[in-house]
């Protein structure tokens, strides 16, 4: 099982149960949603007994076996997702932020020379008006 969400894994594991109802015509056990999902069983325990006291799943335990159950799906989307922005987002946002702050300096030279600019050539202006 990758590092994920519970989000993503409940997700997972509900759509194995659905997959294996759809083949066989009967709720999956543990060993056989480990076999779907190539998780380890303590992987598949895990999240089983988390979406069973979400009531997302019921577990029936019988004689040599304990079956899965979907009880109502929906609940998985009140489990809080975890956005994780990958690598090159943030690093395109760097570069952004950067690119957008060098360009701000050169805006603010560029109008500083410009006032410089003004200054020199009213001043110049000034002085031939002072000589005519």
């Amino acid at each position: 099982m990758k590092k994920s969400d519970l989000y993503i894994n409940a997700h997972i594991l509900v759509a194995a149960i659905r997959i294996h109802e759809h083949r066989h015509g009967f709720p999956p056990s543990v060993r056989e949603i480990c076999k779907i999902l190539s998780f380890s069983p303590e992987q598949v325990n895990f999240l089983i007994r988390k979406l069973e006291n979400l009531q997302i799943i019921n577990i029936i335990q019988s004689t040599n076996e304990i079956k899965i159950f979907i009880k109502n799906h929906l609940i998985i989307e009140d489990i809080p997702k975890i956005h994780k922005e990958n690598k090159m987002e943030e690093d395109i946002k760097k570069i952004q932020l950067a690119k957008k702050a060098q360009l701000n300096l050169t805006l603010k030279d560029l109008k500083s020379q410009q006032k410089q600019k003004k200054k020199e050539l009213f001043a110049k202006i000034n002085d031939k008006f002072k000589k005519a």
